[in-house]
């Protein structure tokens, strides 16, 4: 096999291993979906109280807080190669 066909080869296996998730679809979300039904129970206010403990988390230099809301506010970023 040549290097050429060696490394196609490699790209389709890489991008078969790369699909990601199968199992995040937005029906697949349980951990989301029982979230939103507790927040709905609950009127907001335990979720509310959550967010509030994180904001002053972050603000007090926790950094996995800072990261956390910073994922939530301005979106995960995206490893670039």
């Amino acid at each position: 096999m040549e290097k050429e066909e060696q490394l196609a080869l490699a790209r389709e296996k890489a991008a078969e291993a790369n699909k990601g998730n199968k199992h995040s679809s937005k029906e697949n979300r349980i951990w989301g979906n029982i979230i939103r039904k507790l927040a709905v129970q609950e009127d907001y206010k335990r979720l509310h109280a959550i967010a509030e403990k994180l904001y002053e988390k972050a603000a007090e230099g926790d950094m996995s807080a800072v990261k956390e809301l910073g994922d939530r506010l301005d979106g995960k970023s995206v490893a670039t190669t």
